[in-house]
């Protein structure tokens, strides 16, 4: 699937971060010609850059699908306003908010449509805070946020199911390990 994303200049790393995601997932960056959905990083910075306005008149122009990724606050005019919207405002909380736009995308962003209990994402977040390990090379299973070890998950262990992505995680935790939610609650 190619996305074509629109963004400011000063939300680069913010895109940069959501294409390697997503590009993790097979999804790449494309243009007007190969894009099947548009993304568009809402952002008070964007809406004020005609960079970020005019591929999305062109985009529209040409029948594809906009989801709106809301960056910060700022007043969407009415034709995104219209659209699907992720919101990405809480930094802590991307993995959730991840999650939202993966499902928008009808992609499946955390384990396989087999669910095993001893099944663990390669970019984690610890059980404990929520904090995002995005370096799937860091195996010291130490949360830099917290600095709590991420516990061994067994065939024996008590799990949870993450009302959010429906993966499964440790019941001693507070959040869940595949996307970040706090277990046992969803905001809608």
């Amino acid at each position: 699937m190619n996305l074509l994303l629109c963004h400011a200049t000063e939300d680069a790393d913010f895109a940069g971060r959501l294409l390697a995601d997503l590009g993790e997932l097979g999804v790449r960056r494309g243009g007007l010609d190969d894009a099947a959905t548009v993304l568009a990083l809402a952002s008070r910075a964007a809406l004020g850059s005609a960079a970020f306005r005019e591929p999305l008149l062109h985009a529209r122009g040409r029948g594809l699908s906009v989801i709106v990724t809301l960056l910060d606050e700022c007043e969407l005019p009415a034709s995104l306003a219209a659209s699907p919207i992720v919101d990405f405002r809480d930094a802590d909380r991307y993995g959730a908010a991840f999650y939202r736009l993966c499902a928008r995308l009808g992609l499946r962003p955390f384990g396989s449509d087999e669910a095993s209990q001893v099944a663990r994402p390669k970019k984690w977040h610890c059980i404990f805070c929520g904090w995002r390990c995005s370096d799937p090379s860091n195996n010291s299973y130490l949360c830099h946020r917290c600095q709590r070890l991420r516990p061994l998950m067994a065939d024996s262990c008590t799990c949870i199911q993450c009302l959010l992505c429906n993966e499964l995680s440790l019941a001693a935790g507070s959040y869940c390990e595949w996307c970040g939610e706090r277990l046992g609650a969803i905001e809608a």
